[in-house]
């Protein structure tokens, strides 16, 4: 009997770390089967986690005994995923994808509790697997650095299997504390495992150049090192005062010229975070109660953005460092501004109360009973209570820089931490006792056909959605293909589904823009505008309203992409020669002049070609100004033109 115990522990556990390792996997997947690469991962990710919700349900259905506590990370985690759920259907009238995301990831967090609870999982496994997923990254990262592997991302030598290299640097980031659990092994093979896995992290991290990375990455470190070596005591301790300074010293000197070098290498998009923030503010301070709605953060913002430019707002710095922004890169006032101030303090309290755990496992190891007091069992409960919340404090650390809930490998690694910490037996501090399911029939299957129904319709919803993305990808394929008939056919087959999106109405609206069909066009680009505000969109739906004879809302929707990125030449050059048409001398002059003056932030050919045009047409008005003013820059190819 106590073999087939055991033998029944050792297949839940290598079962359940087998699913997590392919679940962990599907977050790094990109393909080109959407017309947004990752959508893919996206896909893969919601629809596993629905898979898993479900055989959840099903395993707690043919268990006989459970017995489960319900911690208070758990309840927080349960009043998020109401909150998104109930503001979903009475602010924004339904629920989008980004709905479904944060959803998914709540009750994937509930449930991977309660099977961590049911089946005395052992920590170290999911440590290992992390550890190896992030070592084969880190490697891909360096591979592609050294020209081995193809990139994802022209704009960048090295992106990882990501496009968008952050979302590799915060996953490889989030995966550092896994590989501390090799490291403090007391067997030498897996400490030198750990520490080779570590160096190829660190050497990918800064190759991938993701400051917000970086910072995660050493806290996750220091918390670690401290909890191990008491840092902070020594410090403390008089003693110790004068190496203690001397420590500070040097941690200083290496620690400031860092922070300097960090800024000074990337400091415009650094100030251009500080409008995002800024204006974030007061987006919450305009919609406190409701907030702009989940998912709709980039939408609202740049048309935010744009009125507050346009009203005669903002510094010159702000205007040369604003642009077309999808995420708030400051998750707590990025759920501050969809969600309202209630949505900010529910997530505010989740993070604080997972880390407000005490981290001493003393207690907790005095509460394993001596039959179970296995070298396994320690090593797993000394180990698991650091490391997650090394990995949860990095992940909020992240989360006041970038978009780390929308990274979503870093958030699959942040939801398994957060589900085994908050198993961990110092949170029975909190009084909440243990519940025992078999006693209790009516609440276990409620919570049985609750797992169940959720995995049911959110996978259902997310694999519909999917179909629909794949199906638009083939629609765009033909239409590049010149085939337009094909392409407008397989998109009339979605036209009455309920699982449209802005690429939809964007690829369908392209179509019969090179159709010359101006009217239909200008009738789904406003339709894409419910979910996007993207300034080629305004451009686009501008020059139709130009070709229709409509030159107000021409310049309204030239004037709403302009303000959006300040920066970009080509809505001011549109709207120059708008202002011609209609022999509006006084804003063409004015226009023209801003183009002349304008620095672009990426300079381009077709930059200087509007800069030279607009120079061309002051000095046919008689308006001069020296070739100098053309401002580009001076590194550039195009000044010798």
């Amino acid at each position: 009997m106590l073999l087939s115990k055991k033998l029944i522990g050792f297949l839940y556990n290598h079962a359940l770390t087998t699913i997590l390792f392919l679940i962990i996997s599907s977050t790094l997947t990109i393909s080109g089967l959407f017309i947004y690469a990752s959508l893919t991962p996206y896909y893969l990710y919601t629809l596993s986690i629905a898979v898993f919700i479900i055989l959840t349900g099903l395993i707690l259905s043919l268990n006989k005994t459970i017995k489960i506590t319900v911690s208070t990370p758990i309840w927080m985690t349960i009043i998020w995923c109401l909150y998104i759920t109930l503001h979903g259907l009475l602010i924004s009238g339904n629920l989008n994808l980004f709905h479904n995301y944060l959803i998914l990831n709540c009750v994937f967090l509930v449930g991977l509790s309660l099977l961590i609870q049911i089946t005395n999982y052992r920590f170290t496994l999911i440590c290992r697997v992390i550890s190896f997923i992030a070592f084969i990254e880190s490697s891909i990262c360096i591979g592609q650095y050294l020209g081995c592997i193809s990139n994802f991302n022209n704009d960048f030598k090295v992106t990882g299997t990501w496009e968008n290299p952050n979302v590799t640097a915060m996953f490889i980031a989030m995966s550092v504390p896994a590989l501390f659990c090799l490291i403090f092994h007391p067997k030498a093979l897996y400490k030198k495992l750990g520490i080779c896995c570590l160096i190829i992290v660190v050497v990918a991290l800064v190759l991938l150049q993701c400051r917000t990375a970086l910072i995660g990455s050493i806290v996750s470190v220091f918390i670690l090192l401290n909890n191990r070596y008491s840092i902070i005591h020594r410090i403390k301790n008089s003693s110790n005062r004068s190496g203690s300074i001397l420590l500070i010293s040097f941690c200083l000197a290496l620690i400031i010229p860092l922070a300097i070098s960090f800024y000074g290498a990337k400091k415009a998009s650094a100030d251009g975070r500080k409008l995002i923030w800024k204006l974030s503010i007061e987006m919450i301070k305009d919609k406190p109660i409701t907030g702009y709605g989940y998912g709709l953060f980039g939408k609202n913002y740049n048309l935010f953005q744009s009125q507050y430019f346009k009203s005669g707002n903002g510094s010159y710095s702000e205007l040369q460092n604003a642009g077309f922004v999808h995420m708030g890169y400051n998750e707590f006032l990025q759920n501050g501004v969809e969600g309202g101030v209630l949505g900010l303090v529910i997530i505010g309290a989740l993070f604080l109360i997972l880390l407000s755990v005490p981290i001493s496992q003393k207690q907790a190891l005095l509460n394993i009973p001596n039959k179970t007091r296995s070298s396994n069992v320690i090593y797993d409960l000394e180990n698991n209570l650091t490391i997650t919340y090394a990995g949860i404090a990095a992940f909020a650390v992240m989360s006041l820089f970038n978009f780390s809930l929308q990274a979503i490998p870093a958030m699959c690694l942040f939801v398994i931490y957060a589900a085994i910490l908050s198993t961990n037996p110092n949170y029975q501090k909190n009084k909440f006792k243990a519940i025992n399911l078999v006693t209790k029939p009516v609440l276990k299957w409620s919570i049985i056909i609750a797992l169940i129904l959720i995995g049911l319709k959110m996978g259902l919803a997310d694999f519909r959605s999917a179909y629909t993305g794949i199906l638009i990808k083939k629609a765009e394929q033909q239409a590049g293909n010149n085939n337009a008939i094909k392409a407008i056919n397989i998109l009339k087959t979605l036209e009455t589904k309920p699982y449209l999106f802005e690429s939809y109405y964007i690829t369908y609206a392209d179509i019969l823009f090179k159709q010359k069909n101006y009217s239909d066009a200008i009738a789904m680009y406003n339709k894409s505008k419910v979910y996007t505000s993207d300034p080629e969109i305004y451009i686009k739906t501008a020059f139709c309203y130009e070709k229709t004879l409509q030159y107000q809302n021409a310049e309204s929707n030239y004037l709403i992409a302009k303000y959006i990125e300040p920066n970009r030449i080509a809505a001011r050059f549109a709207l120059m020669q708008l202002y011609l048409k209609n022999k509006d001398m006084a804003n063409a002059i004015s226009t023209a002049q801003e183009i002349v003056s304008i620095k672009p932030k990426f300079p381009s050919n077709k930059a200087f070609y509007y800069k030279q045009q607009a120079y061309i047409q002051l000095k046919r008005m008689g308006i001069t100004f020296h070739s100098h003013q053309l401002n580009i820059n001076s590194e550039s190819p195009f000044t010798s033109n």
